[in-house]
């Protein structure tokens, strides 16, 4: 029994740690695109994209994501241009609670061969999405 209780230990030691940095790939949200003329997205563990341009999406990092926090992302492809994005924002705390947004909307213009992070922004009780380009 002592030996089942070391690598139970070992197991969850290794998986807490490699998990405090997790990275989920989503692909691409339209094939039909040449790679060139799509943008990277990588999208901060708070947020749960539900929408993109009027279609229903399901973009998150994964309830792990939620535990580690972080640099837990969610990464997915998309055709350059104009496009509309709706999320929700959520984090749990330690102690279980939390804080919750709904139905935050953000319009960006974004570009070919370019990577953004889409982020939470928290500034009291209000919450909004920000984007930055990471590199081009």
């Amino acid at each position: 029994m002592l030996r089942f209780e070391k690598w139970f230990i070992i197991v969850s030691f290794v998986f807490l740690f490699s998990g405090c940095a997790t990275t989920r790939d989503r692909g691409m949200h339209d094939s039909s695109v040449p790679i060139e003329k799509q943008s990277t997205l990588e999208i901060h563990y708070s947020l749960h994209i539900i929408e993109f341009n009027g279609l229903r999406v399901r973009w998150h990092a994964g309830w792990w994501a939620q535990m580690v926090g972080g640099n837990s992302k969610s990464i997915i492809k998309i055709p350059a241009g104009v496009h509309t994005l709706v999320a929700n924002y959520s984090v749990t705390d330690h102690r279980g609670g939390g804080s919750r947004a709904s139905g935050l909307r953000i319009t960006y213009e974004f570009q070919p061969g370019v990577t953004y992070r889409i982020y939470s922004n928290v500034s009291g009780r209000h919450v909004s999405i920000g984007i930055e380009e990471l590199k081009r």
